[in-house]
């Protein structure tokens, strides 16, 4: 099997110490035939999320240590952030950890096949051609398989799973487009879609990896599940507010609602308005030097999603944003709007089983429910 993770699935995942990751390297290395299958387009753009997050965390320092001085009157200062973390090369850090993997080159490329989809709005494309990002990932991808005439099945690991999907009655299938793609190259390779690691691996690992099984679940839980708890409450906030507004307007498009409002926002702030519901430590895996990743599921019965968006821009939309939203607050330039949905949380971590520390916590999937 050729595994493709896209940007958004390695991004603030950039050592891949999380413990899908970490489960998802066991799996490859103790499994034969199944390797990352990285194209270029990915190892770039994932470099430059990177510089773009190292940037805002410097301006961040800046600001911080100017409100520092003027509440206590003098000059604050702190260590600098380290040269090694400014030099980061995602490419390296990738093949530490999955030393097997394929990248895919520029060459692989057919950019007359590229302008064909692009005029015509075929997916990966859309109107006014975007989605040009995933229309190179895919063609790159399926250039691949040709040329190297590789018949193995292929999955492709992305949040934005919509993108490459369309709703067949009950069901999502590949989008008619990239079938289209798949016949005209004449590939006969089986097409897999998930839209998260966790996802993948519930289906995936579970079944095959068989040296490596569930621990006792209800003894994990006896345990770990009040620590584990109290760590995802506070790590849940500082998350949500890391995520960008692209982020928040793919888990309202997932919601059934417009997505598009999102993106012409300003600017998205998270609340949590009451605590943690039904948590549960649900999966496991065993990993080396006696650690155990766990997958832990937990929800917040009322949150509020708070929306700051330019005036103009919101009495240009305003019908739109009343149907969707809540709550709105116009001002002379800037107007702010809410959503309270009920939101479901799939996170993962790791557990020291020989000293009882937790570490690693991410959360992996986000599902939104507007009553």
């Amino acid at each position: 099997m050729k595994i493709l993770i896209d940007t958004n699935i390695f991004y603030n995942n950039w050592n891949f110490s999380s413990a899908m990751f970490q489960v998802l390297a066991n799996f490859i290395g103790n499994t034969s035939g199944n390797t990352l299958c990285i194209p270029f387009v990915i190892i770039k753009e994932s470099q430059n999320k990177y510089k773009e997050e190292m940037s805002k965390i410097e301006k961040d320092l800046s600001h911080l240590k100017l409100k520092l001085q003027r509440l206590q009157g003098f000059e604050f200062h702190t260590d600098e952030i380290d040269d090694s973390l400014k030099k980061f090369d995602f490419e390296s850090e990738l093949l530490k950890t999955f030393p097997n993997t394929k990248i895919l080159s520029s060459d692989y490329v057919n950019n007359d096949l590229l302008l064909d989809k692009a005029i015509h709005s075929k997916r990966p494309f859309r109107d006014n051609e975007k989605g040009y990002r995933d229309a190179l990932l895919w063609n790159c991808l399926t250039q691949y398989l040709k040329c190297e005439a590789v018949t193995d099945s292929v999955t492709i690991i992305t949040n934005n799973s919509h993108d490459f999907m369309e709703r067949i009655s009950d069901d999502y299938e590949l989008h008619r487009d990239l079938k289209d793609d798949l016949k005209y190259l004449g590939l006969n390779n089986d097409i897999y879609v998930y839209n998260s690691l966790s996802s993948f691996i519930t289906d995936n690992v579970d079944e095959k990896l068989h040296g490596y099984s569930h621990k006792n679940i209800e003894e994990i839980e006896s345990r770990f599940l009040d620590e584990v708890e109290e760590l995802f409450e506070s790590y849940t906030s500082m998350h949500m507010d890391d995520l960008n507004k692209d982020y928040y307007a793919n888990l309202f498009d997932a919601a059934g609602l417009n997505g598009f409002l999102v993106k012409l926002c300003k600017e998205v702030e998270f609340d949590v308005v009451e605590g943690i519901e039904d948590p549960s430590i649900y999966s496991g895996h065993l990993l080396p030097n006696n650690k155990f990743a766990f997958e832990y599921s937990y929800n917040f019965r009322i949150c509020s999603i708070e929306f700051y968006i330019e005036t103009g821009i919101y009495l240009k939309n305003q019908d739109a944003i009343s149907r969707d939203f809540q709550n709105v607050e116009i001002g002379p330039t800037v107007t702010k709007f809410y959503s309270y949905p009920r939101t479901y949380f799939y996170g993962s971590g790791v557990i020291d089983l020989t000293n009882g520390d937790i570490d690693e916590v991410n959360i992996d999937e986000i599902h939104l429910k507007i009553k």
